[in-house]
């Protein structure tokens, strides 16, 4: 499950990286279905989230990532 997620997660990074937001937030949706703690997909959600100007959903993840990323400073 671990390598599927990683997949999942390579293939969202790539869909943002082009440019296909709506894509890459229902990605970054189906990782945190799967692992709601999720520090990559979490972040890169809210990332997705301030592009598409949604501040507080912004917020709402990058705060959660910050919480399960213990070697980043909060």
């Amino acid at each position: 499950m671990k390598d599927d997620l990683a997949q999942l997660l390579a293939d969202a990074v790539a869909l943002h990286q082009s440019g296909d937001l709506d894509s890459a937030q229902k990605q970054y949706e189906s990782i945190l279905k799967q692992a709601p703690q999720q520090p990559q997909a979490l972040m890169l959600s809210g990332v997705v989230a301030y592009q598409k100007q949604d501040y507080s959903q912004a917020e709402i993840r990058l705060k959660a990532a910050l919480l399960h990323m213990p070697h980043y400073p909060a």
